[in-house]
């Protein structure tokens, strides 16, 4: 178990880096997600996949779920994507992620984007509690 959220999040980030330098970026987001998921097991990192409902404009869409969310320790929230997260990008979703948090009961969560193997553009995280949360 990680000692410390900076630790878990370093762990999630150097399994993302570990798939992206096994398979490329050209795979089916399924085939990454279920790479990182062995790549976290192998860290002895457990992890919980969610079942979030999707809302837009404020009501629930039946049928349609987040399905690339987990809890990995018990300590944030983990989401997957296979499109480019610009700042825009993640500032749009941010109010979303935030009601996920909040569902999961959990402050910090973070976005794993399998588009790109550059560290600017690979994680981006949303703390629930702090102005500005954008890292």
């Amino acid at each position: 178990m990680a000692k410390n959220l900076a630790e878990l999040e370093e762990k999630i980030k150097n399994s993302a880096k570990a798939v992206i330098d096994e398979l490329g970026l050209s795979h089916p987001l399924n085939i990454m997600e279920a790479c990182l998921m062995h790549e976290l097991a192998n860290q002895g990192l457990r992890c919980i996949k969610m079942n979030l409902p999707f809302f837009y404009k404020g009501h629930r869409i039946e049928g349609v779920r987040f399905d690339s969310t987990y809890i990995v320790e018990n300590a944030l929230m983990l989401r997957i994507s296979d499109a480019f997260l610009d700042e825009d990008a993640v500032l749009d979703g941010k109010m979303r992620v935030e009601a996920d948090l909040t569902e999961c009961a959990m402050n910090r969560a973070l976005i794993i984007s399998f588009f790109s193997n550059d560290d600017e553009e690979l994680i981006s995280s949303v703390n629930l509690h702090e102005a500005g949360s954008l890292n």
